[in-house]
C-alpha cells in the first residue's frame, strides 16, 4: 500500500518544483529531468505524478530525453541531441479525489485535457475527442483518480485529476 507523503516531503517537493519551474536565477542553469511525451503539449515526469504543459510543442524525436532549461527570462524544455525546444506553460500535480460521481462544468483546453470551471482542477482523459465549451458533465471516480467523464452522450476514460502547481 502507498502511504501518504509526509508534510515535510510535500513541502520540499513543492519548493523544488517552484525552484525548477519558476524561480529566476542569476545565471542560466540546466536541470536534467527525465520525462516522456504523452500528447502534443504534455510531458509526464518519470516516476512522478507531475505533468508539464508546453506551448505548441509538436516535435520530439523518439527516445530523446527532454531536459528543462531555466534562465532569468524563460522556462524551456530542450531535447537531448536535438535543437527542438518548447516553452513551458504550466506544471500540474496529480490530485487524489474521493470515490463518487460529481456534476461538473468542463471546457476542453487541449486534446484529452479538460478544465473544471470554478475550480483549480483539470481532468486528463485518454482518447476523448469530445469538444466541450462550458458543458455540463458527470465525473465518476473510483477513488484512485481513475474513472470516466460523461459529456452529453459520450463517455471518456479519466486517467487522472490534476491541479496547477502555483
Amino acid at each position: 500500500m502507498n502511504e501518504p507523503p509526509s508534510v515535510l516531503n510535500v513541502v520540499l517537493f513543492k519548493f523544488l518544483m517552484l525552484m525548477i519551474l519558476f524561480a529566476p536565477l542569476v545565471y542560466a542553469e540546466d536541470f536534467e529531468i527525465e520525462a516522456v511525451k504523452i500528447s502534443k503539449n504534455f510531458f509526464k515526469l518519470f516516476e512522478k505524478p507531475i505533468l508539464i504543459q508546453t506551448r505548441n510543442c509538436d516535435e520530439m524525436a523518439q527516445h530523446q530525453g527532454p531536459f528543462l532549461k531555466i534562465d532569468t527570462d524563460s522556462k524551456i524544455i530542450r531535447f537531448r541531441q536535438a535543437e527542438e525546444k518548447c516553452e513551458v506553460k504550466a506544471a500540474y500535480k496529480r490530485s487524489v479525489e474521493g470515490m463518487g460521481s460529481y456534476a461538473v462544468t468542463v471546457t476542453r483546453e487541449e486534446e484529452d485535457w479538460y478544465a473544471v470551471l470554478d475550480t483549480a482542477s483539470y481532468i486528463k482523459t485518454k482518447g476523448c475527442d469530445r469538444l466541450a465549451q462550458n458543458r455540463q458533465a458527470v465525473l465518476s471516480l473510483s477513488g484512485t483518480g481513475f474513472g470516466s467523464l460523461h459529456i452529453e452522450h459520450s463517455e471518456c476514460l479519466v486517467e487522472g485529476i490534476y491541479t496547477k502547481i502555483e
